[in-house]
């Protein structure tokens, strides 16, 4: 919902659906809504289906073509920090771009696996690889918090269930507790994916390290026998 306010009357409510992400830049995504908006809901905070805000509208013009965009949260919130004179849209790449993330992604001998029967390290990765499928596509929504309870309920989810893969366990334990020293979601969230990074990184060695299976061996038919 986009909400409106108006001078001398009560603020106006206009319930729209984001119809596709915009990337542009390495670190700026914006929400494209269903609709255009006036150029006076520019500024306006745009609230999901639980009342929570997300980010502001803003009516923006590209390639001749009106949009109704939505910019998210995570960039707004640098931006009032700074003081100054205004700056075009554009300048919300610039806050990220200095503050470029450095990965922290683990390096696991391929004995981490050891006693992991081939089974086990296979459902482990398809469940790493499942919640970064669906993970990545929400935090570029601008979803941050959904994509980190992801990763955070993925992470658990081993550990609870996978006893039989206990270097798993130890390096998904040690993501979860550097996200406890970390306040913002979005390094919590980062903070987990470099961990699941680290995982399928240490999975795809263990793959490359195991023997070939062996060939079947090719069934010859019998030989003929011929009547003289």
């Amino acid at each position: 919902q986009v909400i409106q306010a108006h001078p001398n009357r009560p603020p106006e409510s206009r319930a729209l659906e984001v119809r596709a992400v915009q990337v542009l830049g390495e670190w700026l995504t914006l929400l494209e809504l269903s609709r255009t908006l006036p150029e006076d809901a520019s500024g306006s905070p745009v609230l999901d289906a639980k009342g929570q805000v997300v980010g502001l509208a803003t009516a923006a013009l590209a390639n001749g073509r009106a949009l109704g965009l939505v910019i998210p949260v995570r960039y707004i919130t640098p931006l009032l920090k700074t003081s100054g004179p205004s700056h075009p849209l554009s300048a919300l790449d610039a806050p990220r771009q200095r503050a470029t993330r450095v990965r922290q992604v683990p390096q696991h001998p391929v004995g981490l696996l050891e006693g992991c029967a081939p089974p086990a390290v296979e459902s482990v990765a398809a469940l790493l690889g499942q919640a970064i499928n669906v993970g990545a596509p929400a935090y570029n929504r601008g979803d941050v918090e959904g994509c980190y309870r992801l990763y955070a309920h993925t992470a658990e989810q081993l550990i609870d269930e996978r006893d039989d893969c206990p270097g798993v366990q130890r390096a998904l334990r040690d993501g979860l507790l550097r996200c406890e020293g970390l306040k913002d979601v979005e390094d919590r969230a980062w903070a987990l994916r470099d961990t699941f990074d680290g995982l399928m990184d240490v999975i795809g060695r263990w793959r490359q390290s195991r023997p070939a299976p062996p060939a079947a061996a090719s069934k010859r038919p019998p030989p003929k026998t011929y009547l003289n």
